[in-house]
């Protein structure tokens, strides 16, 4: 994608972070699209592992570093920043209640807002630290609606095993290489002028691993959020939309399947799973393609297809129930083997 015009810098503006170091250059045309037109309430309450997970979700915006310490105003010289804001807010103090005993939804909700608004009022409409905080705004909003369309939350360790090899395998399709890492903003300057939050495979997998994530729904839109960034910045019929709209479909029908799993007492082991490599690999060309054609009829998404006469099986794709019908088929397939013999 080409890269766009930036927009020239204000050099009034005044927070933590330096000018130099803001990489969001925001269009002043264009920030009516961050509106906040919907509050998210504060009746639906969010458990505090949700509100980590936002607040860290939020945090690895680009920047961030902005809003995550109080406004040094002395060093600053900001003679009347303690008279303009009556309450100073940032989301390092924000984190550090979220993670107390003391926690309560409705005033973590309070407190980020503060950091936003006090921004927006120290800093005057054309400032660019304004217009950032008027865009972290409308994304918090909008991320704390999404999340109260679906407040349940699950063991994060539940969720890691149940998800953590499916987007391990997702992330290794032919044409998700381009999502597995970071972009480099350096490289595409315009990037976080575009997308406000960056996203990748690498990050999701690593906060599975952290059991960052307690509720399905999360880590169904981070996955989702990253084929929006690449449609978003280099066009839906590009190389990289078309890759990204191909994995949007795969992911969602492959989360529809394993939310099941969610709440199965029964759950896939490493040794079942090794188990059944080992069996398919030792049967006859003819039962492997018997196998393949059943697994294609369970989970299609769970066969690669190298070329005309040779496909490779995926079996981390498959859910609980998939999973041991395959198992349940090759069983069978040997023990008759085994009798025939």
């Amino acid at each position: 994608m080409a890269p766009k015009k930036k927009q020239k810098k204000n050099n009034n503006a005044v927070q933590n972070e330096s000018l130099n170091d803001i990489v969001s250059i925001l269009s002043h045309d264009s920030i009516n699209e961050y509106d906040v037109k919907e509050y998210a309430s504060d009746k639906v309450e969010l458990c505090k592992s949700r509100c980590v997970y936002i607040t860290l979700w939020i945090l690895s915006m680009y920047d961030a570093g902005l809003f995550n310490q109080p406004v040094d105003h002395i060093t600053l010289g900001l003679d009347d920043y303690l008279e303009v804001i009556s309450e100073p807010m940032d989301i390092g103090s924000i984190l550090n209640f979220t993670e107390s005993d003391i926690f309560s939804f409705s005033e973590w909700l309070r407190m980020f807002r503060l950091v936003w608004t006090n921004a927006m009022q120290y800093n005057p409409p054309a400032n660019d630290i304004h217009l950032i905080a008027k865009r972290f705004s409308y994304v918090f909003e909008s991320k704390v609606i999404r999340a109260q369309q679906n407040p349940d939350s699950l063991d994060p360790c539940r969720m890691t095993h149940v998800f953590q090899l499916l987007v391990t395998a997702i992330s290794e399709e032919f044409c998700a290489s381009d999502f597995v890492s970071p972009v480099d903003h350096l490289t595409f300057s315009d990037y976080p002028s575009i997308i406000a939050k960056p996203l990748c495979f690498t990050q999701i997998i690593n906060d599975l691993e952290a059991h960052h994530y307690c509720n399905m729904y999360d880590l169904q839109d981070d996955a989702l959020l990253i084929f929006k960034n690449a449609i978003d910045f280099n066009g839906s019929t590009s190389s990289f939309g078309i890759a990204a709209n191909f994995l949007k479909e795969m992911t969602l029908r492959l989360f529809e399947h394993r939310k099941r799993d969610l709440t199965n007492t029964f759950l896939i082991t490493e040794e079942a799973r090794f188990s059944l490599c080992e069996d398919v690999s030792t049967m006859s060309n003819e039962d492997r393609l018997d196998i393949v054609k059943k697994i294609k009829s369970v989970c299609s998404d769970a066969i690669r297809s190298v070329n005309s006469k040779e496909s490779i099986i995926i079996l981390d794709m498959l859910n609980v129930a998939q999973f041991s019908v395959i198992q349940s088929i090759v069983r069978t397939m040997k023990l008759k083997k085994t009798m025939y013999d």
